[in-house]
């Protein structure tokens, strides 16, 4: 089966007043039709980045450098401004993490939703509204009739954030991205959001690539999960064999920082150190000066990616003896 969206050898640098610098480097992954692939690690790794340049948004001082995205087999990289338009809210999609930031504060939630279909769409006043009250009632949205005439900030956050996932559904889009979708809610409509993506993931041939910095969302939601840190991957792999034998002394930590209802009164393991800034980074492996397994190579040298079974890879120092290279 051809994946249907690749990312190869993918370079992003920011062009700041002190140079420029690679925010993301080498990072290649695949999304297969119909599967959920998870991205995961601290804030600074890249997560944001790695979405914005599938979308074609990345901020203006940061711009691909290296390496190709593609999409159903079509390059993404030089897409021209009239083609993003075509392809953008139809067949590719995205949830962004604060749903004020991405909904018109002067529309009306059925309207707004509406457009979407205005624009890639030949159907009639009559069968958007109709196909808009579909969508809502879908995504779990009382009253769908009287909130088409609701204004966002009416709205609560949960809420809000429903309507964002009705304008990113209603297209009934190859590839949905959601970028922490549920980092702003509170736990209890946290789980109602990630019971609603597993229903859209159960009821339609969606994929979906989801963001998050908590393993335990994704462990939730997806079927695959990258991890990355400060703009590397450093495994990957089916999400239940990467969570029950992690391979990377970052997924261990980030694991073991996940909250666990046998440890009650205990203090929550947080990893020490911090990611490093973007101006800050050096040569060798990145979490080398927060790693407890640490190698003198680690300061060096970024390690080779090693491939176990079911396609695990890793990118460690500690694996050089044990991957497929052997």
């Amino acid at each position: 089966m051809a994946p249907l969206l690749s990312v190869q050898a993918l370079d992003v640098a920011f062009q700041l007043p002190e140079g420029e610098f690679l925010a993301l480097e080498n990072i290649s992954f695949h999304i297969y039709p119909n599967e959920v692939v998870g991205i995961v690690g601290e804030s600074g790794c890249g997560k944001s980045l790695t979405s914005q340049a599938i979308m074609g948004i990345l901020p203006g001082v940061a711009s691909i450098k290296h390496g190709n995205i593609s999409f159903q087999g079509c390059s993404l990289n030089d897409l021209s401004s009239r083609e993003w338009q075509e392809l953008r809210g139809n067949e590719l999609t995205m949830i962004f993490q604060e749903p004020m930031t991405s909904l018109n504060p002067v529309l009306t939630i059925g309207r707004q939703i509406a457009e979407v279909l205005k624009k890639h769409t030949s159907l009639s006043k009559i069968e958007r509204k109709q196909q808009v009250i579909k969508t809502m009632n879908e995504v779990g949205l009382p009253r769908a009739e009287a909130l088409w005439k609701a204004y966002p900030h009416q709205l609560s956050g949960g809420m809000r954030q429903r309507v964002s996932i009705a304008m990113a559904l209603i297209s009934r889009p190859k590839l949905m991205i959601a970028d922490e979708p549920t980092t702003a809610l509170d736990v209890t409509i946290q789980s109602q959001i990630l019971d609603l993506f597993q229903t859209i993931k159960q009821n339609h041939s969606t994929s979906l690539l989801f963001i998050s910095h908590d393993l335990g969302v994704i462990q939730a939601v997806c079927d695959q999960v990258i991890v990355m840190y400060a703009g590397r991957i450093v495994e990957q792999g089916k999400v239940e064999k990467l969570i029950s034998e992690p391979k990377h002394p970052y997924t261990q930590s980030l694991i073991q920082s996940i909250p666990d209802a046998t440890k009650r009164g205990q203090r929550l393991y947080t990893i020490p150190g911090t990611v490093p800034h973007l101006q800050e980074r050096q040569v060798g492996c990145p979490f080398s000066n927060r790693c407890t397994y640490k190698l003198k190579q680690c300061e060096t040298s970024f390690p080779d990616t090693y491939e176990f079974d079911d396609g695990h890879t890793v990118a460690c120092h500690l694996f050089a003896k044990e991957g497929d290279g052997n």
